[in-house]
């Protein structure tokens, strides 16, 4: 029977390359896809295979001893405090609201008239 259908031209084209690659005409096609689609609501789809996933093994690279990955942390983080200021943290402040004497000493190095220089 002849029908004359409007099919979209993505369609039409993604047809035709099937057709070709499965290297049977374009009528073939179209029927065997509108006879899956009609039955594909009539059967229960398959299960699909659980996808599973595969673990490749894992671990430390050679040289590195896991023991002693406390002491690199410690190592690492005794860098990082040297590396920053610690005048504050360490109270050598006189509680100036400049902040520019250490210890009663200014930053220039007088002790501000006192006389103990």
């Amino acid at each position: 029977m002849r029908t004359t259908l409007t099919i979209d031209d993505d369609l039409i084209q993604a047809l035709k390359d099937l057709a070709h690659q499965r290297g049977i005409s374009f009528k073939v096609l179209v029927n065997e896809t509108l006879r899956r689609g009609l039955s594909a609501g009539e059967q229960p789809r398959a299960a699909a295979e659980p996808f599973r996933v595969i673990s490749a093994p894992r671990g430390f690279r050679p040289g590195i001893d896991p023991m002693k990955l406390n002491q690199l942390a410690d190592e690492l983080e005794t860098e990082r405090f040297i590396g920053t200021d610690h005048r504050v943290a360490a109270g050598l402040t006189n509680g100036d609201s400049d902040g520019d004497t250490i210890g009663g000493v200014d930053a220039a190095g007088s002790d501000g008239g006192s006389g103990r220089g």
